[in-house]
């Protein structure tokens, strides 16, 4: 039987698996300043996010939150890429691109904003049009577009939205491959988004 049915008289207690899949709640905004944030964890698995002690000749690698995965509080394990700095709000966005579950929060497509705390709050996934599964680059815009891609595809997203709104899906540029892009914040047309 897969549901319980009374009371166990011999001590034997079965085992049922529950997934709840709750979003865990929005931190507050990260502090505008030089700090350096990366994500490092096995492919497909979980992420733990750290900021970038640079101070010295060594680099530190210091925890921020619990790493993604059930011992750290989260429904699933999920892998998670395309972060990046909104100026406008002073959060971290980034992109699900594996999880054990295939619904809810925490499942991959879903756009997650990132608090202080180092927790990843689900903003949904993205409406107005289709995304590839497989983006792990991101720039964030001087207006606050999310701009995600991978390989030779590009999309833009509202964030401000939730969920957040697709403004341009799947744009394919001819003749390269990419693993990584950034906005220079000095050139006017690359912070518009004209030019990455």
């Amino acid at each position: 039987s897969t549901t319980p049915g009374g009371l166990a008289s011999d001590g034997e207690v079965e085992d049922y698996r529950l997934i709840v899949t709750e979003n865990l709640p929005l931190g507050t905004p990260f502090l505008c300043d030089s700090t350096f944030y990366i994500t490092v964890g096995p492919s497909d698995t979980s992420q733990q996010l750290f900021d970038v002690d640079r101070s010295g000749t060594t680099f530190t690698f210091n925890t921020i939150g619990p790493a993604t995965d059930v011992a750290g509080g989260y429904p699933h394990n999920l892998d998670y890429n395309a972060l990046a700095y909104n100026p406008v709000d002073n959060f971290i966005y980034a992109f699900v691109n594996a999880s054990d579950s295939t619904t809810g929060p925490y499942a991959p497509g879903n756009v997650v904003k990132i608090g202080s705390d180092g927790i990843l709050h689900s903003l949904g996934v993205p409406t107005g049009g289709t995304l590839d599964s497989n983006y792990y680059a991101a720039a964030i815009l001087s207006d606050g577009t999310y701009v995600i891609g991978g390989g030779n595809k590009f999309a833009t997203l509202d964030v401000s939205t939730t969920p957040p709104t697709i403004t341009n899906s799947n744009t394919t540029v001819s003749g390269v491959s990419f693993t990584d892009f950034a906005v220079d914040p000095r050139n006017p047309v690359s912070v518009s988004g004209s030019e990455v």
